[in-house]
């Protein structure tokens, strides 16, 4: 689960900056100053690892020129990612990483467990650097990946390439020094400590003299992380070690694996839409443009586990319907259909027998199926295709899929730009409840970039409610700690970011920033 970004000289962003990752994360201010390249930030780190799902969303992105501040490439972009050992990887043993490590090389690794090593640190941090140098008047990527614990980070790898052909030499570095000090950390214990202790004795790259303390292990071609090529190096590593320098990079990447990011702009749902073929869940892209929160409903069994007692039709319905969350009186259901081929209508009328039935049957059967969503008013109990819908109702449904989508995303950080684009006031307000209810219900996480004052004042409410014991319903609990609110700003050609820090009964501890929403002091007085 991605706990923590840090951002330099992407985008709008120059100087450092950092965003602590809350379960509920908002992110204010004007339009412009910097906001969504926090989250887009995210999808940078993902090309850069080698996260596949991320391949789509290189156009919405664009090259590093349009990515670096100031497009220059006197720059280089700095990305950092931290993830915490929680959510999905409760299932995931590191121990199984080692295994399958050791599996690789046919050898016995035996103790020490290195699950007792991540539990006791939590958190694994990867930075990104990457810039283009001047080759021979060419200019070329350069990518350096450096990998650890926040406070020790002791494994890097480089990449080098030209312009046509990517990244084509990788150099595997690691800090000796540094991993010692991390070693001799009271939490870590006291098996794996000598195992490592002995490991970088016998290798004697401690003894080796390189650049602050650097040492090159060796280098391989490629972008993989994996454990049989990103550690192919020149001095011996053994699995268990091999195992430690990855796991980093492992619980990073599946962190950015698993986050989902809807854009502001959500499509409107087909017209129709043919059920067969392959679906692809993991389409980075589509769910920035929400047509995968469509695919979503129509190919349900796919997007949920076994063991869900509730179909997600049926959880996104409540939250349209219900008085009690999004109070839309609206439910969604699927009507599907076969084409009927003119051929066979003419065949059955030839022979209006039973094989003739038999043969119509079998031939409409092997039809693609359509289908099309078609939205009903409960309360008047009129239905219409979902497309002929209102607006409103196409902007919010991508947000409760992502909120509810069980499988393959189990525990996401969720990230929503412009929750309340075409939505009433009071649904935007409903909204924050979504997020506290999923928030609570599930270990996903969410991010929202936003204008929305009656969503932000809704979570606030929340908090005074619980702090005061007053809430209308469990579900609905939440403390000051559970909700981080950003204000981004440019000065001085950059963005600085602040944290409004919210106290227990529900306002913000220093008072509201100059220009926080002051229009409608200006409008009222």
């Amino acid at each position: 689960m991605i706990t923590a970004i840090t951002l330099e000289n992407f985008r709008a962003i120059r100087e450092p900056i950092r965003i602590d990752i809350a379960p509920i994360t908002l992110l204010f201010g004007a339009n412009g100053v910097g906001k969504s390249a926090v989250i887009k930030a995210l999808h940078f780190a993902g090309q850069q690892l080698g996260v596949e799902r991320f391949e789509t969303f290189g156009e919405e992105l664009g090259e590093f020129v349009d990515c670096v501040h100031g497009q220059t490439t006197e720059r280089d972009i700095r990305i950092g990612v931290e993830a915490c050992y929680s959510g999905p990887f409760e299932d995931l043993s590191f121990d199984q990483v080692i295994q399958e490590a050791a599996a690789t090389f046919d050898l016995d690794i035996g103790e020490p467990s290195f699950w007792d090593f991540w539990d006791s640190f939590g958190t694994a941090a990867v930075d990104i650097e990457v810039g283009q140098r001047t080759f021979h008047h060419l200019q070329t990527p350069h990518m350096r990946t450096t990998a650890g614990v926040p406070a020790a980070q002791f494994v890097r790898s480089t990449y080098a390439g030209n312009s046509t052909r990517g990244f084509d030499r990788q150099v595997i570095e690691l800090h000796p020094q540094r991993l010692l000090e991390l070693m001799d950390a009271d939490q870590v214990p006291a098996a794996i400590r000598q195992h490592v202790n002995q490991w970088v004795e016998s290798s004697g790259v401690g003894d080796a003299s390189a650049e602050d303390g650097w040492v090159e292990l060796g280098w391989a071609p490629g972008r993989s992380f994996t454990a049989d090529s990103a550690l192919d190096t020149s001095v011996e590593v053994s699995p268990p070690v091999k195992a430690l320098l990855l796991t980093p990079f492992h619980l990073v990447r599946e962190s950015l694996y698993e986050f989902l990011h809807v854009g502001p702009l959500r499509e409107r749902p087909p017209r129709e839409e043919r059920t067969a073929g392959d679906v692809d869940m993991y389409d980075q892209y589509r769910w920035f443009t929400g047509a995968a929160a469509w695919d979503a409903l129509h190919h349900a069994s796919v997007y949920q586990r076994v063991d869900d007692k509730v179909p997600l039709i049926e959880r996104v319905n409540e939250w349209l319907a219900s008085p009690e969350r999004l109070g839309l009186g609206l439910s969604l259901r699927v009507n599907t259909a076969r084409e009927v081929p003119l051929e066979a209508l003419s065949a059955l009328e030839q022979t209006p027998n039973k094989i003739g039935v038999h043969n119509f049957l079998e031939a409409v059967s092997n039809t693609p199926a359509v289908s099309h969503f078609e939205i009903e008013d409960r309360n008047r109990g009129i239905g219409v295709q979902a497309r002929d819908h209102g607006t409103g109702v196409s902007q919010l449904v991508p947000l409760v899929v992502a909120a509810h989508v069980s499988y393959p995303f189990d525990s996401p950080l969720v990230a929503i730009e412009q929750p309340e684009l075409h939505v009433h006031p009071a649904v935007q307000a409903s909204l924050g409840d979504l997020f506290v209810v999923q928030r609570g219900k599930t270990s996903r996480r969410f991010m929202v970039e936003t204008h929305s004052e009656h969503l932000l004042l809704r979570l606030m409410r929340r908090i005074r409610e619980t702090y005061e014991q007053k809430l209308p319903r469990p579900e609905l609990t939440l403390s000051s700690q559970d909700v981080a609110v950003y204000y981004v700003e440019q000065r001085d050609g950059t963005a600085e970011v602040s944290r409004l820090v919210i106290d227990e009964d529900g306002d913000f501890r220093a008072g509201w920033p100059a220009g926080f929403f002051a229009e409608r002091a200006e409008e009222l007085f």
